[in-house]
């Protein structure tokens, strides 16, 4: 499970344990008030407080609480020395904790289960063409591919998403698919776009894109 960010900014850390040591300050400090006002002394004999559940000890109570109490301010004192001990660490060797932190908690990335072999685009009179190939990579046939387009204007703001189908419901391993997108009454209303692949069901599709280096076109 992924940390929260803060834990991979050295001065949040800082600031979360300086916070987490004025608690436990004010935490002990109350301990000792209670303790001292009560002194902790035993009932005396065959003082009793009746409850729906039978005769309740108050001398046994209280330094159970106060047990509790206790061993929950240890267990912050040690968090608290700890996250001190990573203070005074130099701050290189912070850097390299928290990047390693920050990579356990990354997930695998999926492995690709088509390859990206061809995609092209041409304006034939009024209409946009764009075409593209894919290849099946895996051992086992992949059902309901769809090609994802997503169209940019100048400012690199999406403009709208255009979902096109394969020319094949179901591609065999090592087959390959294509797909065809007309887009009529082109008028450049967008200045670029990018593909992706989905499923019908919704999940994505990684890819290896295997199209080589291209002019922008």
């Amino acid at each position: 499970m992924p940390l929260p960010s803060f834990f991979y900014d050295p001065q949040k850390v800082r600031i979360f344990l300086l916070a987490l040591a004025a608690v436990l300050a004010v935490a002990a400090f109350s301990l000792y008030l209670a303790r001292k006002r009560r002194g902790l002394r035993p009932a005396a004999p065959g003082a009793e407080v009746t409850g729906s559940l039978g005769p309740l000890d108050t001398g046994a109570r209280a330094p159970l609480f106060a047990n509790l109490f206790q061993l929950v301010l240890v267990l912050l004192a040690v968090l608290v020395a700890a996250g001190f001990t990573l203070v005074l660490l130099p701050q290189p060797t912070v850097n390299r904790l928290a990047e390693a932190l920050r990579l356990r908690s990354v997930q695998p990335a999926a492995e690709e289960a088509i390859a990206f072999l061809y995609l092209g685009d041409e304006v034939a009179g009024s209409d946009f063409h764009l075409r593209g190939a894919i290849r099946n990579i895996t051992t086992e046939p992949i059902e309901k591919v769809d090609a994802v387009v997503r169209f940019y204007s100048q400012d690199g703001s999406l403009l709208e998403t255009a979902i096109t189908r394969m020319d094949s419901e179901s591609i065999a391993p090592d087959s390959i698919a294509t797909f065809h997108l007309r887009i009529s009454g082109y008028k450049g209303q967008f200045a670029g776009y990018s593909v992706g692949f989905k499923l019908r069901n919704g999940t994505a599709v990684p890819y290896k894109d295997m199209r080589g280096s291209r002019a922008p076109e």
